[in-house]
């Protein structure tokens, strides 16, 4: 029995669903009882699971054996805990969905990560690590209706290059980690096909609608008081200004082959998710 954290997000939903096309039995954690009745209206088993509550973790973990832990943005530390219970209900393998750069330490989020990276090795739990570079959902979530009104978009990241990757992706591998034997203790960068920059996506946007988009490249400032305008948390604007900085410094560029290597198919190119979601764009 695999239990799923962060399983109506970006990431963790689509595990549901590779998780449900490929037979496994599994629990999803969900952060409320409305949100536990949604989910067994949809035919899936749920538990309330709140981060803040260690006693939600029993029920949760009961009859868990595989772990994908995922924590909501900025409650990394919260993880501990149930990193802790995982290991009292003898849960067998935790598959953690990490960050590109977890095991330098050399962002905000790096630095977070790996520190619960750190805390699931001590506690001798078997593991698996998933360090995923950027996401090209984030494309649609963040900037979709900005392109599809003025045809652009802005980000405080230069003209840098990074290998950007399809949270399908992301999932698949993190399904293999949960369902088949061979993965523990590895630790996966998970990146797309290949690095590029925002005016090389802008570009491969430009091609699958039909129409021009354009990247804005902007300054920390702008960035930062746009993000303060929309209600973002300080500490999440300062995370993610500190992750422009390490695109800027060609440290997100690497290129992998953990997908393929790991789900045996190539990872998906830019170009295949634009044309798949060109309609979201235009």
């Amino acid at each position: 029995m695999i239990l799923v954290t962060g399983s109506t997000g970006t990431v963790g939903s689509e595990v549901v669903k590779q998780l449900q096309a490929a037979g496994a039995q599994f629990r999803v954690a969900v952060s409320s009882l409305t949100k536990a009745k949604l989910a067994n209206a949809e035919g899936l088993q749920a538990a309330v699971l709140n981060y803040t509550d260690p006693q939600s973790f029993e029920y949760a973990l009961k009859g868990i054996e595989r772990l994908f832990l995922l924590s909501p943005p900025g409650a990394t530390e919260m993880e501990a805990g149930l990193i802790e219970a995982a290991r009292k209900d003898d849960v067998r393998h935790i598959v953690k969905l990490s960050v590109i750069g977890a095991d330098t330490g050399a962002t905000i989020f790096g630095r977070e990560h790996g520190a619960m990276e750190k805390k699931i090795k001590e506690s001798e739990v078997a593991y698996t690590f998933l360090r995923p570079n950027g996401f090209m959902q984030n494309y649609l979530t963040n900037f979709g209706a900005l392109i599809k009104s003025q045809g652009q978009f802005f980000l405080a990241q230069g003209d840098s290059k990074y290998s950007v990757v399809d949270v399908r992706d992301i999932a698949a591998v993190a399904v293999k980690a949960l369902t088949q034997a061979g993965h523990e203790g590895k630790a996966y960068t998970i990146t797309g096909p290949e690095a590029l920059s925002n005016a090389q996506i802008a570009e491969k946007l430009t091609k699958a609608i039909g129409k021009p988009v354009k990247y804005v490249a902007i300054s920390d400032e702008q960035m930062r008081g746009a993000m303060q305008q929309q209600g973002a948390p300080a500490a999440m604007v300062d995370a993610l200004i500190d992750l422009m900085h390490f695109y800027i410094a060609g440290k997100a560029a690497i290129v992998t082959k953990d997908v393929e290597k790991v789900t045996k198919r190539p990872a998906t190119t830019f170009d295949e998710f634009a044309k798949e979601n060109a309609a979201a764009f235009q």
